[in-house]
């Protein structure tokens, strides 16, 4: 048997974790001091699952699923009227903090 579930986060627990990590440019900003450090991050990535009420692991999935999301819409937008035109993205306006960050490609 799979140990693979899909953890369902809702609306609530999706705004909740961003504006957790939004308060912790460590886990986002790859031009942060501590950003390589593990300890660090799993302390704070240990503070925000108690926030969120839903285990690490899975907000650190969460997280990286918003995050990909946010960019790829971000990159699909284009300007003038027809990127008007399409619907917006609920998170997209709570994400905004991370149109600031440089993102290193692997």
């Amino acid at each position: 048997m799979s140990k693979t579930t899909k953890t369902l986060f809702s609306n609530i627990e999706d705004e909740l974790l961003v504006e957790e990590v939004s308060k912790n440019s460590v886990l986002y900003d790859s031009s942060h001091e501590n950003h390589k450090d593990i300890n660090v991050k799993d302390v704070i990535w240990n503070n925000i699952s108690s926030v969120v009420g839903q285990c690490t692991e899975d907000c650190k999935k969460r997280w990286r699923n918003i995050r990909d999301t946010y960019m790829r819409n971000k990159k699909k937008l284009g300007t003038g009227s027809s990127a008007l035109s399409k619907k917006k993205w609920a998170l997209a306006d709570n994400l905004t903090f991370l149109n600031n960050v440089e993102y290193e490609r692997r």
